[in-house]
């Protein structure tokens, strides 16, 4: 099955660029297995909708590898209300 970029891209009101990783080739041979790896852009933004889509996800831990000052300028919010460990 061939996974697009379209169908990777997850619905959000107020984040940015949220995709499953889902389905690309790993070095040998395998792939990553869908809804078990997202990347994102900026989600600062998030409406309750959002939260409520992430929750479902079953997302464990955010690794948010912006720089301090962005990290403080556009905080992810979302993750300790939600019970995510955020790094």
């Amino acid at each position: 099955m061939t996974t697009t970029s379209a169908s990777r891209l997850l619905p959000l009101e107020g984040g940015y660029n949220l995709r499953d990783m889902g389905g690309y080739a790993a070095a040998d041979g395998r792939s990553v297995r869908h809804g078990m790896l997202y990347r994102s852009g900026m989600m600062s933004m998030l409406t309750e909708a959002d939260e409520r889509h992430l929750a479902g996800l079953g997302i464990a831990t955010v690794c948010d590898l912006r720089r301090a000052g962005e990290r403080t300028k556009e905080p992810t919010r979302w993750c300790e209300p939600a019970g995510v460990h955020y790094w």
